[in-house]
């Protein structure tokens, strides 16, 4: 399923370096789940798995291919998508449509069309759903804002976070256009400094924070509405540097 500022094409790289950073602890969370590309690749090597996000028709979503259900195959009608972007209740086919099947994998961003025949928005996003889902069936999902995960990051977690970059356009349907990112980071330094390996995807980050894996790519949200291409780097607290990232600095 295509996911604004998702991780589909950086997934397996992340997903190796969460895996090795963990050094033997069990609980994996992800206060920021999205499209869930990371969480495939990773949820198996852990025996307890956290995911929460603020937009509740994701959440809504996953809990439900967890519980069976299959999404369609097939795009809305333009009537029902523009009518499901403003009916006010949350639902997992809401989510679907809403990201899906919306261009550019944007919160009802537009009506995604086929330009080709092999081009198929519905059909990719169903397969994906359902091939990430069945990595991650003992996964906890919670819809709730990141500083509520408390209660599960402690020394025995690791947390990946991939929250709304400073500099890009803001997530539609979450509460992430009032994103405090002084406050995130101070949140997550506070996980760090309790214990948690966190993990922060970004571009850039206060200065005490250590670029541990980069990779330019090419992305097409950034605030000036023009696409170009930036570098995505992994940050990790200090406390948690490895003997072999001291050797590499």
């Amino acid at each position: 399923m295509r996911y604004q500022g998702g991780k589909h094409r950086l997934a397996k790289e992340l997903g190796r370096i969460i895996i090795e950073r963990a050094a033997g602890r069990s609980t994996y969370v992800e206060p920021f789940v999205g499209g869930a590309s990371v969480l495939a690749q990773v949820a198996p090597h852990f025996r307890r798995v956290v995911a929460a996000d603020a937009q509740e028709d994701l959440i809504l979503m996953w809990r439900a291919v967890q519980d069976g259900w299959i999404p369609p195959t097939t795009m809305p009608s333009v009537e029902d998508y523009w009518a499901m972007r403003d009916d006010p209740t949350p639902s997992p086919l809401r989510a679907f449509a809403g990201f899906g099947c919306s261009f550019g994998g944007g919160w009802f961003a537009g009506y995604a069309r086929s330009n080709t025949p092999r081009e198929d928005f519905a059909m990719a996003a169903h397969r994906g759903i359902l091939r990430k889902a069945a990595n991650f069936p003992h996964a906890e999902f919670r819809h709730c804002d990141y500083r509520l995960l408390g209660d599960v990051i402690g020394p025995d977690a690791v947390v990946y976070c991939d929250p709304p970059y400073a500099g890009t356009r803001t997530y539609k349907g979450t509460p992430s256009a009032g994103f405090d990112h002084d406050m995130f980071w101070r949140v997550a330094a506070r996980w760090s400094e309790a214990g948690a390996v966190v993990l922060v995807s970004e571009y850039a980050a206060p200065d005490h924070w250590v670029p541990i894996w980069s990779k330019t790519r090419h992305v097409d949200f950034c605030l000036d509405n023009k696409g170009h291409k930036a570098v995505e780097r992994l940050y990790v607290h200090p406390v948690h540097l490895t003997a072999a990232d001291r050797e590499a600095a």
